[in-house]
Parts: structure tokens; sequence; C-alpha cells
């Protein structure tokens, strides 16, 4: 933050919430909630076979130590109980790329925009 306020040049005064607005930037704390919601969704939408939804399911906190999968399911409380009786479409499984042999790659598209064009 002090390498912000020296760029800004706001007074030393100022809080680290108004560099932040100054700035333009997502302060800490949301962008933390918002990154562990996404991590929430995404294992959420994987198979419940899959090792990831597994330990997301059987993550506990003990005393103060926090588990990586707990603290996601944490912070993502009010997005869980807002998704209540909603259903997520499933991941599709796409096979590793190890796992298909370099002799049965025929074609590669390579794009370098997203709109198609080279």
């Amino acid at each position: 933050m002090q390498s912000l306020k020296a760029i800004i040049g706001p007074k030393a005064h100022s809080s680290s919430p108004a560099v932040e607005v100054i700035a333009g930037i997502m302060p800490v704390e949301i962008r933390i909630r918002e990154l562990c919601g996404r991590e929430f969704l995404r294992i959420m939408a994987k198979d419940d076979s899959h090792i990831l939804r597994r330990l997301m399911d059987q993550s506990a906190r003990v005393g103060l130590r926090f588990y990586p999968m707990e603290y996601i399911r944490v912070m993502s409380k009010q997005l869980a109980r807002a998704l209540n009786g909603c259903s997520l479409e499933k991941e599709l499984r796409r096979p590793v790329l190890g796992n298909i042999g370099i002799g049965n790659i025929t074609k590669v598209q390579i794009v370098s925009r997203g709109d198609g064009s080279r």
C-alpha cells in the first residue's frame, strides 16, 4: 500500500481504502472472496466422485487451523446460500493431452486472437 501511495501521491494521512478508490483497484479482501467464490463454483461443478469435490465435502476446521478447502468453503458461504436450491451444470471431463498419443493429432489450428483471425 505504501508504494501505491507514493505513486498516486496522496497525502500521508490518506486511508488505505481511499487510496484503493483513487487507484481504481479492488480491495484485497473482496478480491480474495471473489477468487474463492470462483474456485468454489468450479469445484462444485465437478462430478461427486472427483477428488477435489470429495476433499471439499470432507474438509473441516480444526481449532484455529484452516485447511485450503475449508477456507474456500467459509469464504463462499454467502454464495452457497444464494445458490441454495439451484443446480449447477456438471463439468465435462476432457481427456488429458498426455493420454493422447502425438500420432493421434492430425491438425492443430493456432489462433492468435479470440475472433479467429491470425
